[in-house]
């Protein structure tokens, strides 16, 4: 970091900043997670949050996540003088999220494969991500890269398949009702949130609560009047009662692998996991390319 360079604040919470800054290694811009409290035991959950982060990343490595950055000490005091603080730093990268873009259908659904692919990914390695949002996907203006960000809501698998899911200031449409009512549910409930981001990706106003519940066939059949089985599939994601959804990311996978997907789609598909495939195919998933032929000669 140039000496009188000063970071650039991203994100602004009581007890936490998020800073871009350089890093001097490279002068390349880094992302900056700074907490802290003057409270030992909030210090000391904020230091178990911290840590459990930057687990999951080093775990999902090699997948569309952040990589960890590690900064000399140095560089970190220079910015906080005074208290006690833990930081994690990662990777920049300079593209929008999607709430901030309008898609195409052949878009919309490229990126949501995508999305499904990872978090399925993510579930094989056994960790759950639980606050997925159209905010937390980065997508570059050409759509040929994407990343997933803000792991700060990720736990490990646990095989009763129940889950503290308690999101703070969130509300139907954008979580399922029974996180709302109870903060807990199964792995159904994170189904639910991606329904949401293909939703969200094709038309904004899904994320309105009054559309939402009194519009939800009107708005499928204005997008997907060509596509009946993605809209079948959505409103099951996005059903209010969790039996009805597909019950886990593997099932929602193993759905889009039979549709009969555009060449469009596959394209965009198939250039956002080019980065990835080296991990994807350790983890045995299907090249969409390969699928899209065999579909057509079915």
């Amino acid at each position: 970091m140039k000496k009188n360079e000063r970071p650039h604040i991203m994100k602004d919470r009581p007890w936490q900043q998020v800073l871009k800054i350089r890093n001097p290694h490279d002068s390349e811009w880094t992302l900056l997670k700074v907490a802290g409290s003057r409270s030992a035991a909030t210090l000391s959950g904020i230091k178990n949050d911290i840590d459990r982060e930057k687990a999951v990343l080093e775990t999902l490595r090699g997948l569309a996540v952040p990589n960890v950055i590690r900064l000399p000490r140095s560089v970190l005091k220079r910015m906080i003088k005074n208290g006690t603080f833990h930081f994690l730093a990662t990777e920049f990268f300079p593209w929008k999220d999607c709430s901030d873009r309008k898609f195409n259908l052949e878009q919309a659904l490229g990126i949501w494969f995508f999305v499904i692919e990872q978090m399925c990914a993510f579930r094989r390695k056994d960790i759950l991500y639980y606050d997925m949002k159209y905010e937390h996907v980065l997508v570059s203006d050409d759509l040929t890269q994407a990343r997933l960000i803000d792991f700060d809501r990720c736990f490990l698998v646990d095989p009763s398949n129940e889950y503290d899911m308690l999101l703070l200031g969130c509300s139907l449409p954008l979580v399922p009702l029974e996180l709302v009512e109870k903060g807990s549910g199964t792995e159904s409930a994170i189904v639910y949130q991606v329904g949401m981001l293909l939703g969200a990706l094709l038309f904004k106003e899904f994320t309105n609560p009054i559309v939402h519940s009194t519009s939800f066939r009107s708005l499928m059949s204005k997008v997907l009047t060509n596509s009946k089985d993605v809209a079948v599939l959505l409103e099951q994601c996005v059903s209010i009662q969790p039996e009805d959804r597909p019950q886990t990311l593997e099932v929602l996978y193993g759905a889009i692998l039979r549709f009969n997907i555009s060449a469009k789609t596959i394209g965009i598909w198939s250039q956002l996991r080019k980065p990835f495939i080296r991990e994807l195919n350790k983890l045995k998933f299907v090249d969409p390319s390969r699928l899209s032929v065999a579909l057509r000669s079915a």
